[in-house]
């Protein structure tokens, strides 16, 4: 938390006595987000689904792969209470809609389904692209894929097992032309990940990882991917980094 709150101060600061060195493309995409209204009904929909998690109290066992919680003391934790603080806050789950309304993907991959709020997002944004989401706890992924089905999400496909063992079948598959990094925050994971998802770039590929300044591991994380080769472009602000990458063909020309 100490770090957090160093790096959240020094992110503010930033931001008001300097330009980030941001490539433009994404610069105005994400600048834009602020500007759009989601429809009434669009809203209302991806409200009513956090609600329906949120009033769910039933009690599940939780396996958790990854980092570990800073909230929970135990693995039984009731579904509305995973609901209030974990997966991606309603303010940024209505910045996804819009990121995903504007690039339009045709195949998104999700590493970390948790409840389904990233990734009834990534639906909402657009209803015709086929998800791929990875989910390491049997108990989450039931309630995601209840989430799911009780609101005609179609074309989402949940993948059950831990990262090490999903991911590389998944990137064998299909190429994906967005994907969102939402599952073991750790800098060593997360090179894992990205190494086994470079295979799976279109011409069109942007990548979002969540949680940038969560931990020393993710900021370092960050801090050193967005100078990769492959990133084309970058923009990052206190919750995302987003990057726009190179496909292998870009590079050799």
């Amino acid at each position: 938390m100490i770090f957090q709150i160093s790096q959240y101060l020094k992110y503010i600061l930033k931001t008001f006595v300097s330009t980030p060195k941001i490539n433009h493309d994404i610069n105005r995409l994400m600048n834009v987000l602020d500007k759009i209204e989601l429809s009434p009904h669009l809203l209302q929909r991806y409200l009513n689904l956090r609600q329906s998690l949120k009033e769910n109290h039933r009690l599940i066992e939780v396996s958790d792969f990854g980092k570990g919680s800073r909230v929970f003391n135990s693995n039984q934790r009731k579904i509305s209470q995973i609901a209030k603080v974990a997966g991606i806050s309603r303010k940024n789950g209505v910045q996804l809609i819009k990121l995903v309304h504007q690039l339009q993907p045709e195949n998104i991959l999700e590493i970390g389904t948790s409840l389904g709020f990233g990734t009834s997002s990534l639906s909402l944004g657009n209803p015709n692209a086929e998800i791929v989401t990875l989910e390491g706890c049997p108990e989450t992924a039931s309630v995601a894929q209840s989430l799911f089905k009780d609101n005609g999400f179609n074309k989402i496909n949940v993948k059950v097992g831990e990262f090490e063992k999903t991911l590389p079948e998944v990137v064998k598959q299909r190429k994906f032309d967005l994907i969102y990094f939402d599952g073991n925050h750790s800098y060593e994971a997360t090179s894992r990940y990205i190494d086994l998802c470079r295979k799976t770039l279109t011409p069109h590929s942007v990548w979002i990882f969540d949680d940038i300044h969560w931990s020393k591991g993710m900021h370092s994380f960050w801090k050193e991917f967005k100078e990769d080769t492959a990133v084309q472009a970058a923009y990052e602000n206190w919750n995302w980094g987003v990057v726009r990458l190179n496909t292998q063909e870009e590079e050799k020309e």
